[in-house]
């Protein structure tokens, strides 16, 4: 029964049309109508009220697991911060420009080059033994050789970038090699023991000129 119908019947018995009985069940058919009307309404709104409770239920159990999640992950990144933290600290010694080409003008291979680079005023050099020790910590080794990708050139440019970015230590310099078999590694200007060659595929030292991969005839110096 529509809104229209329901005022038409309360006119109806409004005007006194009709007997009493008839006015009686008229409106208990009326006040029915009305009662199941607004049961049938209040049962949508339950329902809908519960469909509202189980989506928030499902939401907040949502909400924790990320939360969880997001607290597992910021602890195994602290975890994974803490063991890359190299607690190690080499004991440096500051240098000149000039220091550092007198020094490279002492050594047996030096008029060999075909030319040197001093990129930098002041340089830190670490003793060799706290070199030794850092190269160590560093584990630029450990990476995989790439012919092409990450080769020799990138294993010297890597333990440039290692010392300079973990200890401020510059005075680690890149040889490139142009006779023999074409070959990169390192050139390092310690504090105690003057210039060192350096491996950095295998953490060792290496002598100028020894084999076809060091030879110092026509090499390039960057440091």
């Amino acid at each position: 029964m529509d809104r229209r119908e329901l005022l038409s019947i309360s006119s109806y018995v409004t005007f006194g049309t009709t007997s009493n009985t008839t006015r009686s069940v008229l409106l208990e058919v009326v006040c029915a109508d009305e009662i199941e009307a607004f049961e049938a309404e209040i049962e949508e709104l339950r329902e809908e009220r519960d469909n509202c409770e189980k989506t928030l239920n499902a939401m907040e159990s949502k909400l924790a697991d990320t939360q969880s999640e997001v607290a597992e992950l910021k602890a195994a990144n602290e975890q994974l911060r803490t063991s890359q933290t190299i607690d190690f600290e080499p004991t440096v010694e500051e240098r000149k420009r000039v220091d550092l080409a007198h020094e490279l003008r002492e050594q047996s291979w030096f008029d060999e080059l075909d030319y040197w680079w001093p990129m930098n005023k002041k340089y830190k050099t670490p003793t060799e033994a706290d070199f030794e020790e850092a190269t160590d910590r560093l584990t630029v080794d450990e990476n995989t050789y790439t012919d092409n990708f990450f080769d020799c050139v990138d294993f010297a440019t890597a333990l440039r970038a290692e010392f300079a970015m973990e200890f401020q230590i510059n005075a680690i310099g890149t040889v490139i090699t142009r006779n023999g078999r074409p070959h990169a590694f390192n050139a390092v200007y310690t504090a105690d023991e003057g210039m060192l060659l350096w491996e950095p595929q295998f953490n060792q030292a290496v002598e100028a000129n020894e084999g076809d991969r060091y030879q110092m005839n026509d090499a390039v110096i960057h440091l």
